[in-house]
């Protein structure tokens, strides 16, 4: 007893370090959080409930499975349950209203749970070997192992037991859209997925800037359409990372060899290139300038000698030399005439305001070129990067907005090339594209629409549910429509007449019919004047437009920025958290260190005191 005496503090302190640190290392690494599962040919697969900053929290259900099927999860150290209803581990979801308001009590904590489900969407779940996206998030180039599974939409398994890494993709859809993130996946050898192609490579589009998740999908199809192979294959997918909702998303193949997209004989000196933006070739290390300065990477073959590059780089300048040549000969015997054309079609349609700058890809086979294939359409239909203002300049529908790009002018500058593009509009395209218009967009939206819906809950963009998107996309394409058959068809001459901002900034791009007039008032602002930046003098527009025109608004205010831009609020990154440690559970597992580091140091100090006084 007197030993207990003497040493009270110490146990005291022990007893306290063991229960603070056991705490601590319990809330660190249990899953104290109720989700839910359900039993597949793969096994158990768990679905995270996402609580969102609203107060809202989510169950986010795949398409195919049963809500009887469907299961909760109860940790045996929580409480919890929906409506003033306990619910255990093991629980059927049978009950459930899809989209309907449930009080969700854990451990006295309430939130509003909502649940919701997908519909004719495949699931894609994806298990990465550390548990998180966090390592893959934070660099562009980390890649990870993973174990995937997919099931089509009536919860047919169409790949499990595989694996595959995973990483993070893109230039601006990688920097800007940090809260969704676009990925590749590589499987060891090629997989067909979801009955498309088989790939080694699989491209997961976030489509973030998209908030109809119908451009790439609806220019992909349109495109193969009218060129088979001319697009790579898509399917969407609700995706899963770690149990975690992450949102719809296009699966599409890899533009390469690795998915056979162009078919090509590298190994007898056929190639695939790509049109890029400078700044982006820079580090990579197969890339070149043209004769007249164009950036150029070579795609296939990916492991190039600098003597094929060499002679790759030669090719490429004769295809530039035959294209800004004029003459309808050598222009027919150097390029592949019909897929330039259908290329040139599809951008100028479609308004892609990449068009002949970035992600524009030709091959060489058989002597010829080729365009194609085509990507890379998230800013097309008059889409726009909403949170850096860019390219809201390009949402005027009546204009040309490919034309002045250096292939793209120079072919249309050859009348064989140009006529040639004519009868493919009004043979495929224009059918093609005015049936989008009518009802494909709508019926194409119609199938993913639980799933917009789901994804923009997800991501807190509850006011894309109040937008009409598709309907403001038919619109724009109506006319887009109208004013191309007009040039086209009609023979009707436009001029350019480009406004800009007083600091010199473009505000809108717009066409007018060659002799006739133009009101300004349309682009809601209330500038007193437009001067002309040819001649320096104010522009009267009472008098009928005869040639390309810019003008430079001055001394003016923006009153009604709907047509013009104006600058929106950044949402705050909503991206998931899951595997990381909160700040709550950090510092309890901290105490607990310092508790038993404070004791082992007093102990350590008595013994030391206890030995020298011995001595």
């Amino acid at each position: 007893m007197k030993y207990i005496r003497k040493h009270l503090y110490y146990i005291v302190f022990t007893a306290l370090a063991v229960i603070i640190a056991a705490l601590g290392l319990i809330s660190a690494y249990s899953d104290l959080e109720v989700n839910l599962y359900f039993e597949s040919e793969a096994g158990t697969e768990e679905i995270n409930i996402y609580e969102s900053e609203n107060g809202y929290s989510y169950a986010f259900l795949p398409a195919f499975v049963a809500l009887e099927d469907m299961k909760f999860n109860v940790p045996f150290t929580l409480r919890a349950y929906i409506d003033g209803n306990a619910i255990s581990s093991g629980d059927s979801c049978k009950d459930v209203i899809i989209n309907h308001e449930y009080q969700f009590t854990v451990n006295n904590r309430s939130t509003t749970l909502v649940f919701c489900r997908s519909s004719n969407i495949a699931s894609f779940f994806i298990d990465t070997s550390t548990g998180t996206m966090e390592h893959i998030h934070q660099d562009q180039q980390r890649e990870e192992n993973a174990a995937v599974r997919l099931y089509s939409s009536d919860g047919t398994l169409g790949c499990s037991e595989l694996y595959a890494s995973i990483k993070g993709r893109g230039n601006t859809t990688w920097w800007y859209d940090f809260y969704k993130k676009p990925y590749v996946l590589t499987f060891p050898s090629q997989e067909s997925l979801l009955e498309m192609p088989p790939s080694i490579k699989w491209i997961l589009l976030a489509n973030t800037e998209d908030e109809s998740h119908l451009r790439n999908k609806i220019v992909f199809d349109t495109a193969n359409s009218l060129i088979p192979g001319f697009a790579p294959e898509s399917r969407y997918v609700d995706l899963y990372l770690n149990g975690e909702y992450a949102g719809l998303y296009l699966l599409t193949e890899k533009v390469g060899l690795d998915s056979n997209l162009p078919e090509l004989d590298v190994n007898n000196g056929e190639f695939l290139c790509s049109i890029e933006i400078a700044s982006r070739v820079s580090g990579f290390p197969h890339s070149f300038e043209t004769a007249t300065g164009r950036s150029m990477e070579i795609v296939e073959p990916q492991n190039v000698s600098s003597d094929e590059a060499l002679r790759i780089q030669s090719l490429v300048n004769t295809m530039e030399a035959a294209i800004f040549s004029g003459n309808a000969s050598t222009l027919v015997n150097t390029l592949d005439i019909d897929s330039w054309a259908t290329r040139y079609l599809i951008d100028e349609v479609f308004a892609n305001v990449d068009s002949d700058n970035t992600s524009s890809y030709f091959s060489h086979s058989d002597g010829v070129f080729r365009a194609g294939p085509v990507w890379d359409y998230d800013l097309s239909f008059g889409d726009y990067l909403k949170y850096l203002e860019y390219n809201r300049f390009y949402s005027y529908p009546s204009v040309f907005i490919c034309k002045d790009m250096p292939y793209n002018s120079a072919l249309l500058s050859n009348e064989a090339f140009r006529e040639r593009m004519v009868e493919l509009y009004c043979e495929k395209v224009l059918p093609l594209v005015s049936d989008l218009a009518l009802q494909g967009l709508e019926n194409q939206y119609s199938l993913i629409e639980d799933s917009v819906k789901m994804n923009a809950l997800r991501f807190g963009h509850t006011d894309v549910l109040a937008t009409p998107v598709v309907q403001e996309m038919c619109d724009y394409l109506s006319a887009r429509i109208d004013f191309l058959s007009s040039a086209w068809i009609d023979g009707k001459e436009y001029c350019s007449v480009d406004f800009y901002y007083p600091s010199g900034d473009i505000l809108l791009y717009t066409a007018a019919e060659r002799g006739t007039t133009v009101n300004p008032d349309f682009l809601n602002t209330t500038y007193p004047a437009w001067v002309d930046t040819y001649t320096g003098e104010i522009f009267d527009f009472s008098q009928p437009i005869l040639s390309d025109i810019s003008l430079r608004a001055v001394d003016a205010v923006v009153v009604d920025t709907q047509a013009t831009g104006i600058s929106e609020q950044l949402p705050a990154d909503s991206a998931p958290q899951s595997g990381s440690l909160s700040l709550k559970k950090v510092v309890v597992l901290f105490s607990g260190i310092l508790f038993i580091s404070f004791f082992i140091l007093l102990l350590t100090k008595d013994i030391r005191h206890t030995y020298e006084r011995e001595r």
